[in-house]
């Protein structure tokens, strides 16, 4: 019975540890990439490429105008992707924070990327829809 009881207290003693500890990335230049929720956005905006598959990606025009801060404040420690929903005009019709799951832009952030200038991308030379990824993290 001793053994038991010093078994769950040192779980429970040592489970807000492990939570607290942000989950390891795998590959650190592909995050925003390979994430899972990237896969549903795609889903349901089936007429939209990612930017990254077009002949010319998405380029966002200077400046950019984007405080990363609070976002990655919320991330704890990891790094955050966006992804913002392209027209072919190179308008931002729609962003929102897909990693990690718990995190969220706020209004004023949302603000911030769709108040941004974008050169669309395009597919043999014709402007597309697209999705393009914006990646932010601490060095």
């Amino acid at each position: 019975m001793h053994r038991l009881t010093t078994l769950l207290l040192s779980t429970l003693i040592s489970f807000p540890l492990i939570a607290a500890e942000p989950k390891a990335i795998e590959n650190p230049d592909r995050f925003c990439e390979d994430a899972k929720e990237l896969a549903s956005i795609t889903a349901q905006l089936p007429d939209y490429e990612l930017s990254w598959n077009a002949d010319t990606p998405v380029v966002v025009l200077p400046p950019l105008k984007f405080d990363v801060r609070g976002v990655l404040s919320a991330a704890r420690g990891q790094p955050v992707c966006v992804a913002v929903v392209i027209s072919e005009t190179g308008a931002a019709l729609d962003a929102a924070a897909y990693f990690p799951k718990r995190v969220a832009l706020s209004k004023n952030e949302r603000r911030q990327v769709l108040t941004n200038k974008f050169k669309p991308a395009t597919q043999a030379g014709v402007p597309i829809k697209s999705i393009m990824v914006m990646k932010a993290w601490l060095q």
